[in-house]
């Protein structure tokens, strides 16, 4: 069950016997607005009666993958920011200057924050937001900054010399959501 407040209550049960699942590892990932996995939200292990209750994770998309043994299981889902405002959504969109980027580049961003309600639409001028880089070497903060009049915000991340070819990904947040 998923409820608007951020709250994720469920139990772990085997497809095959329909028994609950006890020590059953979970993990809780934030998804980005492309699905893809860019940070542990939570991880942990059921009880011995397979529950897993999480609270306070809201506005956003997750997924929770479940490991017992050979087995494993995933859902992706989406939690809503509260029950007060249920048509108010909040969305970022990040676009880079360019689609690769080897170690020692400098990578320019723009973001644009906004909302919408019901059928209206608006941008979130004078907002802050926080960049984070997540790469191989782990998470390092970008910086703060604060969004235009339009609801634009930019900045420059230079990828270390010393990081590894791979994935580097861009996260914002404002209040720990996004």
């Amino acid at each position: 069950h998923i409820h608007n407040s951020g709250t994720l209550y469920g139990v772990v049960v085997d497809t095959r016997t329909g028994k609950p699942v006890p020590d059953c590892k979970y993990t809780l990932w934030r998804l980005n607005s492309y699905d893809e996995m860019v940070q542990i939200a939570t991880s942990g292990i059921t009880g011995s009666d397979g529950v897993i209750l999480l609270e306070n994770y809201n506005n956003g998309r997750f997924k929770l993958e479940l490991e017992s043994g050979a087995s494993r299981g995933n859902s992706s889902f989406y939690l809503p920011r509260s029950t007060d405002m249920p048509d108010f959504h909040r969305y970022l969109q990040l676009y880079t200057d360019r689609y690769t980027y080897l170690p020692g580049d400098s990578v320019q961003f723009n973001g644009l924050l906004f909302s919408r309600t019901g059928d209206k639409a608006a941008v979130q001028a004078g907002e802050s937001v926080t960049v984070y880089a997540l790469s191989n070497r782990g998470e390092e903060l970008v910086g703060t900054y604060t969004t235009d009049e339009m609801g634009v915000f930019c900045g420059t991340y230079h990828i270390p010399d010393n990081c590894m070819p791979g994935s580097v990904n861009l996260r914002v947040t404002q209040d720990n959501s996004y």
